[in-house]
């Protein structure tokens, strides 16, 4: 008897220091992110324009510095019918890309117009705006408009996504 009972005894002083050794283990443990040493270009999202619309993207540098800047717009039309309800209602495939580039000097503004004509049908559109500083720069402000006949009929500010992790 004297043999298990040390057996026992000495098998749970083991186990009680594992267990202890584990529980310190776990809670010293850091949490572990992933970092994306770059940061997100401001975006503006898809939107839909009608025939006759323009989409028109601006930036104004209030920099000191003169800045190099990018638009550019991918449309996309409408592929395939429509579906029944509860499933995606319209697929879209990839039709056209235009891109320009400008430098500002500080103080300057520029804007890039594409304009939809009737034959093309609603357009889908993403925008898409780059500079130097990958959009990390907030002397450089971005915007979009939705122009009818002439007149902005929809303003939108370009949203700067923060992702700094991945999981």
């Amino acid at each position: 008897m004297t043999t298990r009972s040390m057996f026992v005894k000495t098998l749970a002083i083991v186990a009680l220091i594992f267990c202890a050794a584990l529980s310190i283990a776990i809670l010293n443990a850091n949490r572990v992110n992933a970092f994306n040493p770059q940061p997100e270009p401001p975006s503006f999202g898809l939107l839909s324009l009608n025939p006759g619309q323009t989409l028109r993207m601006n930036v104004v540098s209030v920099s000191s510095a003169t800045r190099h800047v990018m638009f550019g717009v991918d449309m996309y039309r409408r592929s395939g019918s429509q579906t029944q309800m509860g499933s995606c209602p319209t697929t879209h495939r990839f039709a056209n890309r235009q891109s320009c580039e400008v430098t500002l000097a500080p103080g300057e503004a520029a804007s890039f117009d594409v304009a939809f004509t009737t034959e093309t049908g609603v357009t889908q559109v993403l925008p898409a705006v780059q500079d130097d500083d990958r959009g990390n720069h907030p002397e450089l402000i971005y915007t979009l408009e939705i122009r009818e006949n002439d007149k902005t009929i929809f303003v939108l500010p370009a949203v700067q996504r923060t992702n700094t992790w991945a999981g």
